[in-house]
């Protein structure tokens, strides 16, 4: 059985590129500042496809699938910008409800980009349009909302187990891609990677610069978008250790920005990024390395000492989004949207 369910059969372009992002050079042994492969039998991620959400024109068909959540009792809640509303399902896949419309009202969205579920199952939406936190009980009644910082460009939102709000988002002028937030949206402290917008038009640094954060085994993990680097917290925001990547693994953001006759473009198929990592306990991660021209996902398999133990090709996008018990949720890209859920295992080589 293959790890992955693929959208098209594979054909011998596909296996070309597996066989080069296979064996693409790697630092010899591992350190604290190098993501490398690990020495001697590794280990790797199985997946099991258990599950699939979205149909081209049923009750259950998407617009565009931003986020995607699960909830502590097994539901499972979809982000969709482009219908206004977050779907919800329970754990077998039978649709629920939609929650919210499109407004500016109690309740309502413009875009509701991003997600967390509390212990209680209660909803947070991060509305990027109209830059507020709106909160939903378990029964999907509307309890309140709060301003949310301005101008970020988040990618990473959860609820900590100590109801403080954890964010990775980049912000111009702001220090650290990391914050906590009080259930108010009063940014408490911020800490981590500062971007590097050198080069950058201030208009594209948002889709160009950042990364995403996870609560890890440690503390806090942070994958910065490019160049390719995982740097872990404390649960305090310490800084413990960074994981580096070879250069070649992402594409540098100032390379992407073409100017011409006095105007300024995005050349946003060549940008080769990090697009998002999850901790999956036992001191293992996965990072997500996504090639937007190549309909590609690299699934890297990483060490808490900063040992690459495995690294799989996907043929087409596939953004694992959250992860609860042995299941991992992602978006699925394609010409009709969907959600997948998987079961995961970490297989270790016997020596």
């Amino acid at each position: 059985m293959p790890l992955l369910p693929l959208s098209r059969p594979p054909g011998p372009i596909w296996r070309l590129l597996v066989l080069i992002a296979l064996l693409a050079p790697l630092p010899s042994c591992a350190q604290r500042d190098g993501v490398v492969r690990a020495q001697g039998p590794g280990a790797r991620l199985v997946l099991t496809e258990v599950l699939r959400l979205g149909s081209a024109f049923g009750d259950d068909a998407f617009g565009r699938v931003m986020d995607v959540e699960l909830g502590p009792t097994g539901r499972i809640y979809v982000a969709d910008d482009l219908r206004w509303n977050i779907v919800v399902f329970d754990g077998a896949g039978r649709l629920l409800r939609r929650v919210g419309r499109r407004g500016q009202g109690p309740g309502e969205f413009q875009r509701p980009w991003n997600l967390a579920v509390d212990r209680n199952d209660s909803l947070f939406v991060w509305d990027g349009a109209l830059e507020r936190i709106s909160v939903f009980g378990p029964d999907f009644r509307f309890a309140r909302s709060f301003p949310a910082p301005g101008r970020w460009t988040v990618s990473g939102f959860s609820v900590r187990t100590d109801g403080t709000l954890l964010v990775g988002a980049f912000a111009s002028g702001v220090a650290g891609m990391i914050h906590v937030l009080n259930r108010e949206g009063r940014v408490l402290r911020s800490f981590g990677p500062s971007a590097d917008a050198a080069g950058i038009p201030a208009g594209f640094a948002s889709s160009l610069l950042g990364g995403s954060v996870a609560e890890s085994d440690e503390g806090i993990l942070f994958s910065r978008r490019s160049p390719y680097e995982l740097v872990f917290h404390d649960r305090t925001g310490r800084r413990l250790r960074s994981c580096r990547g070879d250069a070649r693994w992402t594409t540098p953001p100032q390379t992407v920005v073409r100017v011409g006759n006095g105007q300024e473009a995005l050349e946003w198929q060549r940008f080769v990024h990090s697009s998002g990592a999850i901790s999956l306990g036992g001191g293992y991660y996965l990072n997500e390395v996504l090639d937007p021209g190549g309909e590609s996902t690299t699934l890297d398999l990483v060490r808490a000492d900063c040992a690459l133990a495995h690294r799989r090709v996907h043929d087409g996008v596939l953004g694992f989004r959250d992860r609860r018990g042995d299941l991992l949720a992602a978006r699925v890209g394609g010409d009709v949207p969907q959600v997948a859920l998987f079961r995961y295992r970490i297989e270790r080589a016997v020596r």
